[in-house]
């Protein structure tokens, strides 16, 4: 029951430590895909005027290509509109939903995966895309393709419906609809950049940089400076002001990492010791074999299989514990998702993990329970002797 309380606080806490260490890992190339943000007035900010963007896409050829979204406006306000339908009554419900603009290059660095239509309808007039839940939820398992979004100034036609991105993503599960040409200098917009892997990204950033100080002081920016993050970077960066990506810090995975490992270590002390306390009353048994011909190493190899076996079944009681704690209202507190079906490679190392810790835990007490001599034991209770005792007091401490 220790082993199994402790592996399942671990597999949580893994859980959201894994989250947070894969943030942004699902979009592709992810290590060469950047954020231009600008320091304005001394503060770092994530937003950007969209013709600096455009102009480093034209700039060099290492450029693969520059996504310009209108994020921060979109997470902000919805978007209220009706759908058309055969409702006999002629009454149509209202939905509220979020909206993103963004230009073709969203397409190329963060290529969402299409169930149904196809990506490039996002390029098409007044056609937009939709995430994969958000289709569920309005058209309950019918097809979205070609239904129409009517609001008080636009009319959507979907043209595609796309795989929701992860939680612990930059991109949000939003109406996507393909920003007008018009270029703004008004801070509105985040930019990605996606960068050959053969370049400085920073450096070549910084050359294009100096060869547009000009037109930027004629537009205003006098005292403003640009910079790249990597978009790997951006959930532990909480100096950057009006960003739209969640934040955490890596001071704090670090003390859940050692939290859980504390947590760990405390649960296999505990169950070697209790392992060594049950000594006494096995060492005659264990005795009563060697008298009889089993080979020390044979009774030690099948007391160890027997600790691995009782750190296995925690392990698969521990499964069924985080099962249950994510049918709870425990799943509010972590922004990971606890499904098992979710975390599978985590639970394979965690197996991995309850396999070495019975393994360990159960070597030194298969070798102190075989380690008296027959004679010992029937003269007297080895259990209470004061080696058995400092060392329990010892594992204890």
């Amino acid at each position: 029951l220790g082993l199994s309380v402790a592996f399942t606080a671990f597999i949580v806490i893994m859980i959201q430590v894994s989250y947070d260490l894969r943030f942004n890992s699902s979009i592709p190339d992810a290590d060469h895909v950047y954020r231009i943000n600008l320091i304005h007035e001394g503060s770092p900010i994530a937003a950007t005027p969209r013709p600096v963007g455009d102009g480093f896409a034209a700039y060099s050829p290492h450029v693969k290509a520059v996504a310009v979204n209108n994020a921060m406006y979109a997470t902000v306000f919805d978007r209220y509109f009706t759908i058309d339908s055969d409702n006999p009554s002629g009454q149509q419900q209202t939905y509220a939903e979020k909206m993103m603009e963004t230009t073709s290059g969203y397409l190329d660095i963060f290529q969402p995966e299409m169930l149904e239509g196809e990506a490039q309808a996002l390029l098409e007039p007044d056609k937009v895309l939709i995430p994969q839940s958000m289709s569920e939820r309005l058209f309950k398992g019918e097809s979205a393709i070609g239904k129409l979004f009517r609001g008080e100034d636009f009319v959507w036609t979907v043209g595609g419906v796309y795989k929701d991105f992860p939680k612990n993503s930059s991109m949000h599960n939003f109406i996507l609809w393909q920003m007008d040409k018009q270029e703004h200098w008004a801070l509105n917009y985040e930019t990605y950049i996606s960068i050959d892997s053969s370049q400085d990204a920073d450096a070549l950033f910084s050359e294009y940089i100096s060869t547009i100080e000009p037109m930027l002081k004629n537009v205003g920016f006098n005292n403003v400076e640009f910079f790249l993050s990597p978009v790997k970077a951006l959930h532990f960066d909480t100096t950057i002001g009006f960003d739209t990506v969640a934040k955490t810090s890596k001071t704090q995975l670090w003390i859940l990492i050692g939290i859980a490992l504390v947590i760990l270590l405390i649960a296999a002390i505990n169950f070697t010791n209790y392992s060594v306390a049950l000594a006494p009353l096995r060492v005659r048994s264990l005795n009563t074999q060697k008298v009889l011909g089993a080979g020390e190493l044979k009774l030690r190899i099948s007391l160890t299989i027997e600790a691995i076996l009782v750190c296995l079944t925690s392990f698969g009681i521990a499964l069924l514990l985080v099962y249950l704690l994510s049918l709870t209202s425990v799943t509010n507190l972590l922004s990971s998702n606890l499904a098992l079906q979710k975390n599978i490679p985590l639970l394979f190392i965690v197996g991995g993990i309850a396999l070495l810790t019975g393994l360990f835990a159960g070597i030194y007490p298969a070798l102190y329970s075989t380690s008296f001599a027959p004679a010992v034991v029937l003269k007297g209770n080895f259990g209470l002797s004061p080696h058995g005792c400092r060392l329990r007091s010892t594992l204890v401490g």
